[in-house]
């Protein structure tokens, strides 16, 4: 196969323990988004089979229930493709190196990184002086969305006058592992007590993704069983389960999050997390929110790459994009320290300063001037 033969300048190299390392990391984390996205996919493989089967056993072929029934099926059947192919981009190139134990590798200088970037693409990492099939695409931050109004604004990588190992794995194009600099340790991390700390605030959780689902198939299943028993129309019962179903997991989803917030974090103990080590580059997005028509805004982030791994620095939300809603890139960084409020699963960056004490980012903001 031709992704199985070795292609210049990259060789099968054994994984170092400090990638291993990182690459379980990362596929513990991505473990309850792939959860709560399979069982999205059995949901809609579900209902495609149950719209297929009110299609096929419906006595009057060709009516109007019968091209909705097919038309949701088909609409099932795709959003189920979808879904799928995006959990085998996750954790495909994560699985195959830790399955292998190995990963292509390369030595280069460590000033031969620079960024490229597409909009359109997502983010990739360019090696000067080294010919390539096809660029290195960079394991971007969580929140990045391809085709979700998500833009790359900005990019700085902080190259190191020692030289550095690249890992990829063959794919298509080739998925960057990892960057190791030959005599730089692994990021340390120390754990201490935090008293009165608020509770962290985010979005929205897996739990509650997953909550909505379930919540709006059972909605479903019950007004179809309950049409059935009642001897009701087809018609109406496959428009009002679908009309349940909608507004059970609406519901669910709004409502969720605070009563399980306050059962998980009862009587939990946060932490303080200080993680220390070398930074390997930054990067800015730009996010096109839309919560109603008359709601837009538009939510800048700043992002660090601290041992292969992606930290949020900083947000800020503008009714407009702008170029100056975060203070401007640190022009020179090396050692830096994050300070994480944990409390249960979730965390907060508290505050995140350079080796010379300057904040580069976190909830701590220190006043303007």
């Amino acid at each position: 196969m031709p992704h199985r033969k070795p292609f210049p300048p990259f060789v099968r190299v054994a994984l170092p323990e400090l990638l291993r390392a990182q690459l379980w990391q990362s596929l513990r984390s991505r473990v309850p988004h792939l959860l709560g996205h399979l069982l999205v996919v059995s949901m809609m493989l579900g209902f495609a089979a149950l719209t297929s089967w009110m299609a096929w056993t419906e006595p009057r072929r060709w009516s109007g229930l019968t091209w909705l029934c097919g038309g949701l099926a088909l609409v099932a059947i795709l959003v189920a493709f979808v879904m799928a192919r995006y959990m085998g981009r996750k954790v495909a190139p994560l699985v195959v190196a830790l399955w292998r134990g190995e990963a292509w590798g390369m030595a280069c200088p460590g000033a031969a990184l620079g960024p490229v970037w597409n909009p359109r693409e997502g983010c990739s990492i360019a090696l000067e002086g080294v010919a390539l099939a096809s660029p290195l695409v960079m394991v971007l931050p969580a929140r990045f969305r391809r085709l979700d109004d998500t833009f790359v604004t900005a990019l700085v990588m902080y190259p190191r006058a020692t030289p550095l190992q690249v890992y990829v794995e063959r794919g298509t194009p080739d998925v960057l592992l990892g960057i190791q600099h030959l005599d730089e340790s692994a990021p340390s991390i120390q754990r201490t007590p935090l008293q009165h700390w608020p509770l962290p605030v985010v979005a929205f959780t897996t739990g509650q993704i997953v909550g909505a689902v379930v919540s709006g198939s059972l909605a479903f299943t019950a007004i179809v069983a309950l049409t059935v028993v009642l001897r009701g129309s087809d018609a109406s019962a496959l428009f009002f389960a679908v009309l349940g179903a909608v507004g059970a997991g609406w519901a669910v989803f709004r409502v969720w999050r605070p009563v399980a917030m306050a059962c998980m974090h009862r009587g939990a103990r946060p932490e303080l997390h200080i993680v220390e080590g070398r930074a390997q580059g930054m990067i800015e997005i730009v996010q096109l929110w839309t919560q109603s028509r008359a709601h837009v805004h538009v939510r800048h982030e700043r992002w660090l790459l601290l041992g292969n791994h992606w930290h949020l620095l900083d947000t800020a939300l503008t009714p407009a994009p702008a170029p100056d809603a975060l203070p401007p890139f640190p022009p020179t960084l090396d050692r830096v320290r994050l300070e994480y409020a944990q409390w249960g699963r979730e965390r907060q960056l508290a505050r995140a300063i350079d080796d010379q004490g300057r904040w580069i980012g976190g909830a701590l903001r220190p006043p303007q001037g």
